[in-house]
């Protein structure tokens, strides 16, 4: 596109305009900066819509400079109102806009790719996943360790009976208070209930990689 363009040079013509710009502090002035070359561009542009050579479009991302104050910046300033119409001129902030309304067929891929993103994660999702995969570690050494209660590695105590000491003479791997393993009995059903049983388990070893992976890219 850029190799087949019109050259457009500097005239007195476009010149003598952005200074009379200059002097009514008419945008691209209105913000009290020195905006001349701005200027300049935007009275080439004018002169090139004046010629009636074709349909024009003006693409800035200098929203400050040309886009109307306190309102939607798609649409130019009131002061550079008058170079743009509806379908003889128009005027774009972004170049991808411009190539969808003048040139969708030319750039439909390149738009695509463009405009494809990922939305991040807002934080609510990202607590709700971090609270599922913990839970689901929690689920599989849950069921872990009701295996090495079937198996006799774990004794279920009952509060009453605990001493100290067990824990030094215990022939088991593991102790576990009564009072403690009912409330883990009951977690495990909400999680069942919650997520589906068939949802939680057993997992393989790339299964149980990816969940504490996520989960520590999570966190």
């Amino acid at each position: 596109m850029f190799a087949g363009a019109m050259s457009c040079d500097t005239n007195e013509e476009a010149t003598l305009r952005a200074s009379n710009r200059a002097l009514q502090k008419k945008a691209p002035f209105h913000n009290g900066r020195n905006n001349f070359a701005d200027a300049l561009i935007l009275e080439l542009y004018g002169q090139m819509v004046e010629s009636g050579k074709g349909r024009c479009a003006f693409v800035t991302h200098n929203v400050k400079d040309f886009s109307a104050i306190n309102a939607d910046q798609r649409v130019p300033h009131p002061d550079i109102a008058e170079h743009f119409s509806r379908i003889k001129s128009r005027y774009f902030i972004k170049l991808i806009d411009a190539l969808r309304v003048l040139r969708p067929n030319d750039f439909a891929e390149a738009m695509f790719d463009h405009e494809f993103t990922t939305e991040p994660r807002r934080a609510s999702e990202i607590s709700d996943a971090i609270e599922e995969l913990t839970n689901r570690v929690w689920y599989d050494r849950h069921m872990v360790a009701l295996l090495k209660i079937q198996a006799g590695k774990t004794r279920i105590i009952a509060q009453k009976d605990f001493r100290p000491q067990h824990y030094r003479d215990s022939a088991y791997d593991r102790l576990v208070l009564d009072e403690v393993w009912v409330r883990a009995e009951k977690a495990a059903r909400r999680m069942e209930r919650k997520y589906g049983k068939e949802n939680l388990g057993p997992y393989s070893k790339f299964d149980w990689g990816m969940i504490n992976g996520k989960l520590s890219a999570l966190r």
